[in-house]
């Protein structure tokens, strides 16, 4: 049974669901048996691609790092040390990947093999496995976004165009309009493999059967809006098929055209009348 690693650490630079980032990697080897052609094997879970990551020495301890991945996801880093010591840190920074897609808790694995052989594991956090989780959302793209009849308390259809998802790993979007919008008859017009339903008062839920492809354009129709503007604005979101936030938008909202008579403006208003 290889022992646990002393003090072992993983720091991403940043928590963003798909963005672009770095880890740190720093471990205290509490054993005498490694050596200078010790392997480091990293199992990132297999949404995260490392295949074209690099890696560089931090430590005074190490000479240098060289990495290669044996699939998509595990990352072998062979270890030449300039000295061998079990109280000095090793850290090695790998560069860079893209961040787990969705705020879902996820793992790595860290273990430490003999040499490159990996016929001898000293080190493993196997029984006590590293928990990781982003903290922020990715952002979908909007290309555009429009209703059809843009005026208070009338039936208009909202249609949308998606161009851009950090992730396309979802299961569902949620598109939720202002509390004063009336969604009670709504239906959708969505292209093959996407089904919609009401889940609330003023959300409805889009699901992909199958992998989407962008761009993606699609309408809701027969929506009442209010009778007077909404201060809040359109919400999007996509999520994982066990409920984690993946990407969202928050740039769109709902403008009137204006059916009322005109009004100068004074000359020392001339924004606001």
């Amino acid at each position: 049974m290889p022992a646990n690693f002393f003090s072992l650490t993983l720091q991403p630079n940043n928590t963003i669901n798909s963005a672009e980032t770095t880890m740190t990697v720093s471990f205290r080897e509490v054993g005498s048996n490694y050596q200078n052609n010790s392997l480091l094997l990293v199992s990132f879970p297999t949404l995260i691609n490392i295949q074209f990551t690099q890696c560089t020495a931090l430590s005074s301890n190490l000479m240098s790092v060289y990495c290669s991945s044996s699939n998509t996801h595990q990352l072998k880093i062979e270890l030449m040390f300039s000295f061998l010591s079990t109280t000095t840190t090793t850290r090695i920074l790998i560069s860079s990947y893209k961040n787990y897609p969705s705020l879902k808790p996820y793992a790595v694995q860290v273990d430490l093999y003999e040499d490159n052989f990996m016929q001898t594991k000293l080190s493993s956090n196997q029984l006590a496995l590293i928990s990781l989780q982003n903290t922020a959302v990715g952002n979908i793209g909007v290309e555009q976004f429009s209703w059809n009849v843009p005026r208070l308390g009338s039936s208009s259809n909202f249609n949308i165009r998606i161009n851009r998802m950090d992730s396309l790993s979802f299961a569902y979007l949620i598109l939720t309009l202002p509390l004063e919008f009336s969604i009670s008859a709504v239906t959708c017009s969505l292209p093959n493999d996407l089904t919609c339903s009401i889940i609330s008062g003023s959300s409805v839920r889009i699901v992909a059967n199958s992998t989407m492809s962008l761009p993606l354009s699609f309408s809701l129709n027969n929506i009442i809006t209010p009778t007077f503007s909404p201060s809040s604005p359109i919400y999007l979101q996509s999520f994982t098929s066990d409920n984690f936030r993946v990407d969202d938008n928050t740039a769109m909202s709902f403008s009137t055209l204006c059916t009322l008579p005109c009004r100068t403006c004074p000359v020392n208003q001339s924004t606001v009348c």
